[in-house]
């Protein structure tokens, strides 16, 4: 039989989830925009699974696309964005009252996120599968690697491949979500791979070049001058892949000038503008410049939407 103390704590989880869903909407306008974040990361969903089709060699038709699991997609960012705000808590709010709130929010959500994604993803083991997976990499990072290994080059090396690979396994995802719904045999790592990487580039791209205009933290402390030298080499790595995908995925004359070009235009775009903080003093921001963000994937979308229109031309 259940208690009446279990019973307690069973309707006070319960009461817990209203006001938490209630915060969450305040909470995304601010962390989770839609237009400038949620909307690029989620074309990145159709976006690839027409490409894998394109890659078995199979028509492109919009049936390929589940909404159960583009929505999956869409929430591992969001839990993602949630975990590494409870990491922050004690960090960004001295208010004991204001920890113990945020706390409770946080961890009310991660607990609806993650049920949610078990839920929709029950139907296919290799979905569940990646989405377990992606869960335990997205806490792996700030729970276990950022607060128990101590700060050797090893666990620096060994951070960084948990940190960026949960959003890559975010993009891996969608392969395993695409193979389950369509009739296709299983490709290889080889055409996996510039798909997914692709991807996975212009997220970090976005995630090292949103504050280079801002007197603000850094990923991993970087002085400027060092995110500008990973921004440079992702841009460099974005151009081998996006061509190795271009010959993979027989791309129009278009889609070959523009993989070609894309990354390579950006490099000298960003290089040619980098944003100037010296002497701001008073001033915290310049302006935001127009090559950071998203926009590297929101141009990169565009142009594989104008490339899948030439299939269809050509169909």
């Amino acid at each position: 039989m259940i208690s009446s103390s279990q019973n307690e704590q069973r309707r006070k989880k319960i009461a817990g989830v209203l006001p938490a869903l209630r915060w969450f909407r305040s909470y995304a306008r601010t962390r989770l925009p839609f237009g400038s974040l949620i909307l690029p990361l989620a074309l990145s969903f159709p976006s690839s699974c027409i490409l894998y089709h394109r890659l078995s060699s199979q028509p492109i038709n919009l049936s390929l696309v589940s909404v159960v699991e583009w929505l999956s997609f869409i929430l591992l960012f969001v839990q993602l964005r949630l975990i590494d705000d409870l990491d922050d808590v004690q960090d960004d709010h001295r208010n004991q009252h204001q920890q113990t709130e945020l706390t409770e929010h946080l961890s009310m959500l991660l607990i609806i996120t993650a049920s949610t994604l078990i839920v929709l993803n029950m139907a296919s083991f290799r979905t569940l599968s990646a989405v377990i997976f992606s869960t335990l990499i997205s806490y792996a990072g700030p729970f276990l690697i950022k607060r128990f290994l101590p700060p050797h080059p090893a666990s620096l090396v060994l951070g960084w491949l948990v940190f960026e690979g949960a959003p890559a396994s975010f993009f891996v995802y969608i392969y395993f979500a695409w193979l389950s719904h369509s009739p296709a045999e299983a490709l290889s790592i080889t055409q996996i791979a510039p798909v997914a990487g692709m991807f996975w580039l212009a997220y970090e791209i976005w995630k090292f070049s949103r504050k280079v205009h801002v007197n603000a933290m850094q990923p991993y402390f970087l002085p400027k001058k060092g995110v500008r030298v990973v921004l440079s080499l992702l841009l460099a790595l974005a151009a081998a892949l996006m061509a190795a995908l271009a010959d993979m995925a027989d791309f129009s004359a278009f889609g070959r000038y523009g993989a070609g070009l894309l990354p390579l235009v950006f490099l000298v775009w960003m290089n040619g503008t980098w944003p100037d903080l010296s002497g701001l003093e008073g001033r915290e921001t310049v302006a935001a410049p127009a090559w950071n963000g998203m926009s590297f994937l929101i141009i990169f979308e565009i142009m594989l939407s104008v490339e899948f229109i030439f299939e269809w031309v050509r169909l």
